[in-house]
């Protein structure tokens, strides 16, 4: 298999990768800067007014399920906090690079894959008692991003994986070890380096299968780990294969969660999952 410095070479010289918007980025430096205001980030996402609209109606969408209307951008920051502006900033510009992409395999299921996993890591940040849920949402939302990096600018690559992982009756991280190259939990890391994300969100995408090496980072690689399986044992879209491989111990521990628990969390994502549409119907409108 190819160290993490192999996919940052990949990354660095694919064709066509698409760079970060500006207004992304500016939203990603505001969230290092402990004296940004509301008024530095709305007018930061003011200067785009299709962006600007978008985010209003996903904010009043049943989503959020805001007891009244919003009607200003400075509002939405206010009620919903900077983090959950920026991840709807960025959950849309992904979506918009790579959404609507000709891909080797069911683009859809893949993104209600991630869907399902997104809900999943709310539902589980609530139970270890982050508050900030709306902001987790994206660690499940883009956990699988090199998946889309393979499927648009590596199809040979993806066409290998996909084919081993059916023939040989592997997941898709199994079928990625056998074939001992770069894996799309690094791809995913170093694109996120180059677009500059949060560290905590990077070493989740990069250890979310590996969780006993995010070091720091075990918390939220093993959110991301637990949601991924449980929504692949729900059923809940499609993700390169229909397997369902068994949950890393380490992963157990840090979330805590015990068998009892399942049930009920599996539960919430069921329910969760049909409020959370809203959020990609949004983002994915053109």
């Amino acid at each position: 298999m190819l160290l993490m410095e192999d996919a940052r070479k990949i990354i660095d010289e694919l064709e066509g990768l698409p760079t970060l918007p500006a207004v992304v980025s500016e939203l990603l430096e505001r969230a290092e800067d402990p004296n940004a205001t509301v008024g530095n980030i709305t007018e930061i996402v003011e200067n785009d007014p299709s962006l600007n609209a978008k985010i209003l109606k996903l904010v009043n969408s049943a989503f959020y399920g805001l007891p009244r209307r919003v009607s200003s951008l400075k509002t939405a920051v206010s009620i919903l906090g900077f983090n959950a502006i920026r991840n709807i900033v960025l959950a849309t510009s992904i979506f918009n690079m790579f959404g609507r992409r000709g891909v080797r395999f069911d683009s859809v299921g893949f993104w209600i894959h991630c869907l399902g996993c997104a809900v999943g890591c709310t539902t589980l940040f609530r139970r270890i008692d982050v508050t900030d849920e709306h902001s987790e949402f994206v660690y499940g939302l883009l956990h699988d991003l090199g998946k889309i990096v393979m499927a648009v600018h590596m199809e040979e690559t993806m066409a290998a994986i996909l084919k081993t992982a059916r023939t040989e009756k592997l997941t898709f991280h199994e079928a990625e070890k056998a074939l001992e190259g770069v894996t799309h939990a690094q791809l995913g890391a170093a694109l996120a380096e180059r677009w500059r994300f949060p560290e905590t969100l990077t070493n989740a995408i990069r250890y979310h299968h590996n969780v006993e090496s995010a070091g720091a980072g075990l918390t939220e690689a093993s959110v991301v780990h637990v949601s991924d399986t449980l929504a692949r044992a729900l059923q809940l879209g499609w993700c390169g294969d229909d397997l369902i491989a068994p949950v890393s111990e380490a992963a157990w521990d840090a979330v805590g969660l015990s068998t009892g628990d399942v049930g009920d969390v599996m539960d919430r994502m069921h329910s969760g999952l049909i409020a959370a549409h809203a959020f990609i119907d949004l983002i994915a409108e053109q």
